[in-house]
């Protein structure tokens, strides 16, 4: 079996193509196209049911279109595909996902056995999961919450311990799915800055948002989907953020 990074080149690294969704009778996406490049920063904006997480589901490979394609690296994503154990794993490993309820990633006895569950799946050597753990609770500033109990803590450590199990696996795209959602302005402020940083660190980032107060600056692409399921603007986030008359027609403001 050929293994998934060999297939890398220089075309984009995610592409869609006629991708059609639908929960039993209730469309979710309707012949969707677009292309993502290795190291962009994308908001996926729109009203609440437009297909956002729907999105963000089908790039990871949660669920699967109807109708359409899905290449990651040139490889098309399929049911059938991800049957194959190896290339599961290593496509899980290059594409991560922070979902919007932490609670629903957060299972562990303490925040260190969360962080290291991903690494230890991979069967890395424990010396390795131990400085993984580490980096990551240093980059997400709760090196504090190491031995502490997920379920007892704010919303804000829970999202910031969620999003450091995804990214002790390193993953080269990072999706999130409305992580702002519920946060002080604080902790808003912090995932903008952080989710900047590591862009341009060079990963990938697409995340699902509404908080149009505290994105502007951490993305360069805007990604808008209407209540009809498709994609009705791709440009310049800021412009897009800017257009007023926009806005308002589409249901954002």
């Amino acid at each position: 079996m050929q293994d998934i990074k060999s297939k890398q080149n220089e075309s984009n690294l995610i592409e869609l193509r006629g991708i059609t969704y639908a929960y039993r009778e209730t469309s979710a996406l309707d012949d969707v196209v677009l292309s993502i490049a290795e190291g962009e920063s994308v908001a996926l904006i729109g009203p609440n049911g437009s297909g956002k997480s729907t999105l963000l589901k089908l790039l990871n490979g949660i669920i699967f279109p109807s109708a359409g394609s899905y290449r990651f690296d040139g490889e098309e994503i399929g049911e059938k595909r991800l049957r194959d154990p190896m290339f599961a794993k290593r496509f899980h490993q290059r594409v991560g996902f922070v979902f919007q309820n932490p609670d629903a990633q957060l299972f562990c006895a303490n925040v260190y056995e969360e962080i290291a569950f991903g690494p230890r799946q991979m069967h890395l050597p424990e010396d390795e999961v131990d400085r993984r753990v580490d980096d990551c609770l240093e980059l997400l500033g709760i090196v504090k919450l190491r031995h502490r109990e997920p379920y007892h803590l704010s919303e804000g450590e829970k999202r910031k311990v969620a999003i450091a199990c995804v990214l002790s696996l390193n993953p080269e795209v990072l999706t999130l799915d409305e992580p702002m959602d519920g946060l002080d302005p604080r902790t808003k402020r912090f995932l903008r800055d952080f989710l900047a940083e590591i862009n341009r660190a060079g990963k990938t980032v697409i995340c699902a948002t509404h908080e149009f107060g505290y994105i502007d600056g951490a993305f360069r692409r805007g990604i808008v989907f209407g209540e009809d399921h498709q994609v009705v603007r791709d440009g310049d986030l800021g412009e897009i953020l800017a257009d007023g008359e926009f806005m308002e027609r589409f249901n954002l403001k």
